[in-house]
């Protein structure tokens, strides 16, 4: 393998992107560090749904990051939350705009998203009326 493409300034080392191969996850790497930062919709028992960037989970409370809460949603492809998480939103879908940070208890399921559908509900408008 070769050495990964680096500049030097002001004494500290910078490594260019594209030369880094990133270390894939594996069946035994936790779930917990699989996940991190990965696009997830979380379906609560009384929070509802919402999309965003897994953060960490204990038991069924789970963090996430720049979330929006899926209040009236449609998949683009299928018919249960499986399917906006591999084929996104319909834009007859009516969501909230985004918060930073959500705490969410009670989460029933966690689903990791697809690019495809994190990108149409990072695209989705959000529904004010």
């Amino acid at each position: 393998m070769s050495q990964p493409n680096t500049i030097t300034i002001d004494d500290t080392v910078y490594v260019k992107a594209d030369s880094v191969v990133a270390q894939e996850a594996t069946p035994d790497t936790p779930y917990a560090e699989r996940m991190k930062g990965r696009p997830v919709i979380v379906r609560c028992k009384d929070a509802g749904v919402h999309f965003g960037y897994y953060v960490a989970h204990d038991g069924r409370e789970v963090e996430l990051q720049d979330s929006r809460r899926l209040w009236h949603w449609k998949c683009n492809k299928g018919h249960s939350l499986s399917g906006v998480a591999l084929s996104g939103l319909h834009p007859d879908s009516k969501i909230t705009g985004k918060v930073k940070s959500i705490l969410l208890p009670e989460s029933c399921e966690i689903i990791e998203c697809t690019q495809e559908a994190a990108v149409s509900i990072k695209a989705q408008k959000v529904h004010n009326t």
